[in-house]
């Protein structure tokens, strides 16, 4: 995975004006509508197959996700900010910039839970069936598919609420007057 992205950084269009982030988005909107389908589902197939491929290829995709987007932020003047911060959300918004890191940390601590958890529930689950029964894979019916993902998605979703909570107060909860 890391030589495939150094081999495309060292392959990467040189233009003077152009971003990497942005030649690599320009690059993947190019391709045609097909090749991508066929791109994403093998990557799904080998997350799937290889779970730590898959999660270093998610690493990858959202740091060039996070660096696309900062490059995209305009700064605001100062009389957008006085604005904006008069409107109900702006008050929401005013109170989460003082721990605006913290935050950030704790929702990227949820999603890497979130990975973690779905690829564990995944294997447990589907394994489970195909273990249990002894029906493969490529036998099941389309209810079977739909119930398993449904299970595989109620799960994940309980088990990363639950285990976010002490990333929670880890990142967001009370700190002593010292800011320890």
């Amino acid at each position: 995975m890391m030589l495939g992205y150094r081999m495309w950084w060292a392959r990467r269009p040189q233009q003077a004006e152009a971003s990497p982030a942005k030649t690599l988005t320009e690059t993947w909107l190019a391709i045609p509508h097909y090749s991508k389908g066929t791109c994403l589902m093998v990557a799904l197939a080998l997350g799937y197959a290889l779970p730590v491929m898959g999660v270093s290829l998610l690493a990858f995709l959202l740091i060039d996700v996070l660096r696309w987007r900062k490059q995209q932020r305009v700064p605001m003047t100062e009389a957008e900010i006085l604005a904006s911060q008069q409107s109900p959300l702006g008050i929401i918004r005013a109170r989460f910039t003082v721990k605006r890191k913290e935050m950030r940390n704790f929702l990227r601590g949820v999603c890497i839970l979130a990975v973690i958890v779905v690829s564990v529930m995944s294997n447990a689950i589907i394994g489970g069936v195909i273990d249990q029964y002894g029906i493969p894979f490529s036998h099941w019916s389309l209810t079977m598919y739909i119930t398993q993902g449904l299970m595989i998605a109620l799960y994940s979703a309980v088990f990363t609420a639950l285990m976010s909570i002490p990333l929670w107060y880890f990142f967001l909860g009370e700190s002593d007057p010292h800011g320890k």
